[in-house]
């Protein structure tokens, strides 16, 4: 039995860790959040828009570079973004930044 409980109890954090992603009503609120925590290097923010796995997006052993890297993005996507709804599949919409950056929500 007690590897039956250690069991469920690791599906449970598995279960909120997945869910643990930020949610947005739309592609341009998801787009707005995600370079406002680029700009000001907010990692938290950064992780709980990008879920659970995006730690390696994030951050990588040199921070200075990370915070460079996302200063960057910021500063691409603030010159110019549009955000289209795919024809394909509604539910994924694309946020495009000078033909540079696909983002998937």
């Amino acid at each position: 039995m007690p590897r039956r409980a250690g069991l469920q109890t690791s599906h449970a954090a598995e279960a909120t860790s997945q869910s643990s992603q930020k949610t947005f009503t739309t592609p341009k609120e998801a787009a707005d959040a995600l370079v406002q925590a680029a700009e000001s290097f907010n990692v938290p923010s950064l992780k709980e828009i990008l879920g659970p796995d995006s730690e390696d997006l994030v951050s990588s052993e040199d921070p200075v570079q990370d915070k460079n890297r996302a200063a960057a993005f910021a500063a691409l996507a603030r010159e110019k973004s549009s955000i289209a709804v795919s024809p394909k599949n509604p539910t994924h919409s694309h946020c495009q930044e000078r033909g540079k950056v696909d983002l998937r929500y």
